[in-house]
């Protein structure tokens, strides 16, 4: 994941859609980098749309479970903004 997505780009149907699939492949076999920066890229979606009320969050804490521990601190902060 070379690029960087540039959520202007996108609409908020299709930012939501960009998540779920990335969350839902097989996201432990990504290398650290790559998992680090799609979460990082959540979190700003979250904040930059507000899309925390439509997010799965199932597929959000689904992948907490099995991250390093300062990766699952994105995942707290996406939780974090959700509930903010």
């Amino acid at each position: 994941m070379d690029d960087r997505i540039r959520m202007h780009d996108y609409s908020k149907e299709q930012l939501l859609l960009l998540i779920e699939d990335y969350v839902t492949i097989n996201f432990q076999g990504m290398k650290y980098q790559t998992r680090e920066a799609i979460l990082n890229m959540i979190c700003d979606a979250v904040n930059y749309y507000d899309i925390g009320k439509d997010l799965n969050w199932e597929s959000i804490i689904a992948i907490r479970e099995d991250l390093e521990d300062d990766l699952k601190e994105y995942v707290d902060e996406i939780i974090s903004i959700h509930h903010n």
